[in-house]
């Protein structure tokens, strides 16, 4: 075995990678001072395991690392190349190389033909090849004369690392070391030992009542299982009835849910349908109202007509009575005058009953139409069409009749007023016998006015008969309304409480 090449890079003086070949035998390294000799007896001895950076030549371990002005390298590193032809190695390579490096940082590593290894691996590889730190196989300067003036004891020590014997010793104090713990140890276990067999006995009672009571506790896990299998069972059996049950819930409660929304639905269809007839409700309750005021009214026309007809009757027959009788001379202005005034009240009053039955026939006609509006094309509608149109043409027979003969009457009375004041009195008296024809004439007057009375008194209880009649027929309609109106509100009422009994 001999060193085959060094090489270094970074490591002190040897900036640039550098590599040193030698051959085997005894080899040479010369040069000037400064050179680097030093550096590279330095560098062997840092590869075979120097941890001291004096021993190095330097304050820290970091010193060892080339530096320079321009360039600073980073890391140091030197690999020594070893011939192993002669296995001195205990490994089966030819050729041993033993790499360290270390870093500015501080890290350092190892490595073993150039696999990673630890510092304590390269130190074992090299302790029987007496190479190892501390054997001596660097001499340094004056080192020489420190072991010339070594003592006895110490140049022993040097002799034995040069020899090997240290290496033996250093093995034999360490198993010494490792034979004192092991009687140590022993020495422990025996009082171990005592120890355990002073608690053996409490300890075979607690074995037994240990194995008694795991004996017991099997049984017990043995029966809680069998406990447990039954009440699984039975839970199984009450799962299943439990789940049929919430089954049929379910379906239940979805049958319920689809009838909530169905009788909401039916419920919102009768809100909806009862607003349209609470409108015709009260169309029809406001068209009856109208009509009783009509009826009313109606009612205080008839009145009327019947105490003139009254009226017209007394007068009829008081001049009849007068015209049986006779009248004397000096009666005759009284009696024109009177009669001045029955003529001019005769003329407002029938006035009067034109103008209202004139209104009367109007509203009638509204009514009418609004009743056909009401009742469409049904059967009462064409019935109280026909009758209408009956009473309608006579009071339009009757109007007629009595504005033509009213017309006619007022004209000529007015001529003859008018003549009697300018002939006054005494060519009245003269003609006496004209009074007479006059009788007749106011006789015959309030006949008419009586057979016209009649007239609007039957057409007017023609009015009354066909307004009961439509009152007949229409009350039933609005009480048939009211009657729908009520029932809706009924059912929105029970489908409310049945709403609340669903949820």
């Amino acid at each position: 075995m001999y060193l085959k090449n060094i090489t270094l890079r970074g490591f002190k003086s040897f900036g640039n990678r550098s590599m040193l070949n030698f051959e085997s035998g005894i080899s040479v390294i010369v040069g000037p001072n400064g050179s680097g000799k030093s550096n590279v007896a330095d560098g062997i001895s840092w590869v075979l395991g120097e941890q001291s950076p004096k021993s190095l030549r330097g304050n820290t371990m970091g010193d060892i690392i080339f530096r320079s002005k321009k360039e600073e390298m980073g890391i140091a590193e030197v690999s020594l190349l070893f011939d192993n032809s002669d296995r001195l190695f205990d490994v089966e390579f030819r050729d041993v190389k033993i790499t360290r490096r270390v870093y500015t940082e501080g890290g350092s590593e190892y490595f073993i033909n150039s696999s990673p290894c630890r510092l304590m691996d390269i130190q074992e590889l090299i302790s029987d090849t007496g190479i190892g730190k501390g054997l001596h196989v660097i001499i340094n300067q004056g080192q020489v004369n420190e072991i010339a003036l070594l003592k006895p004891v110490e140049r022993k020590t040097v002799i034995d690392e040069a020899l090997g014997i240290s290496k033996h010793k250093n093995r034999r104090k360490k198993s010494i070391s490792k034979l004192d713990k092991v009687r140590d140890d022993i020495g422990r276990l025996d009082d171990l030992m005592d120890e355990i067999k002073r608690t053996m006995d409490p300890l075979e009672m607690e074995a037994k009542r240990a194995r008694e009571y795991s004996t017991v506790a099997n049984e017990l896990k043995s029966e809680e299982i069998s406990l447990f299998l039954n009440s699984l069972g039975s839970l199984n059996g009450l799962w299943d009835g439990q789940e049929d049950s919430y089954s049929k819930t379910k379906e239940e409660l979805k049958t319920v849910s689809d009838r909530i929304i169905e009788v909401e639905r039916q419920k919102s269809q009768l809100i909806g349908s009862i607003g349209s007839k609470q409108a015709d409700y009260e169309s029809w309750k406001t068209k009856i109202e109208a009509f009783d005021a009509g009826m009313t009214r109606l009612s205080n026309i008839m009145a009327l007509v019947d105490s003139k007809k009254n009226v017209f009757s007394t007068l009829y027959n008081m001049f009849d009575l007068e015209f049986k009788n006779g009248t004397t001379p000096e009666d005759v202005s009284a009696d024109r005058e009177a009669e001045k005034q029955k003529e001019i009240m005769d003329l407002s009053f029938l006035g009067k009953v034109i103008k209202k039955m004139e209104s009367v026939d109007r509203q009638f006609k509204i009514f009418l139409d609004k009743v056909k509006d009401a009742t469409g094309k049904s059967i009462i509608a064409k019935e109280l069409e026909i009758e209408g149109k009956v009473l309608s043409d006579e009071i339009a027979a009757v109007l007629g009749e009595i504005k033509e003969g009213n017309i006619a009457r007022g004209s000529s009375r007015v001529m003859k007023l008018d003549a009697a004041r300018k002939k006054k009195l005494e060519e009245e008296k003269k003609k006496f016998e004209l009074r007479m024809k006059k009788i007749e004439s106011l006789k015959e007057l309030c006949r008419a006015n009586l057979e016209r009375a009649s007239s609007i008194s039957k057409v007017l209880k023609g009015y009354g008969t066909l307004s009961g009649k439509i009152k007949k027929r229409l009350y039933p309609e609005y009480e048939r309304q009211k009657r729908l109106i009520s029932g809706d509100q009924a059912n929105i009422e029970r489908f409310n409480r049945d709403i609340g009994d669903l949820k």
